[in-house]
Formats: C-alpha cells, structure tokens, sequence
C-alpha cells in the first residue's frame, strides 16, 4: 500500500504519514494510529509497539 493509498483509507495527510513513518514525529494521537492500523488490517500495537 502507498502513502497515499493509506492517506485515502485513513484521512491522514500523506505528509503526516510520511513523517510517522520516518519518525519524524514525538507523539501520534492514539486514533491516528488505530485509523493507520485498521487501514493496514493490523493491530495497533503490531503498527505501533510503543
């Protein structure tokens, strides 16, 4: 899946996504990472370990 196939699914923008990919953010809201997580068909702590 692309950023921006995930930024559809997810109405995150493709620049939020990227920067949460190259952790480049401190803190992601916890319903941002379920909206990631549900669109990737993953549990959220699979996605998001910490």
């Amino acid at each position: 899946m692309t950023l921006k196939q995930l930024s559809i699914s997810t109405g995150v923008s493709v620049s939020e996504l990227n920067k949460i990919e190259n952790n480049d953010v401190k803190d992601i809201y916890y319903s941002t990472a379920c909206k990631i997580a549900k669109a990737l068909k993953l549990p959220v702590e699979t996605v998001f370990p910490y």
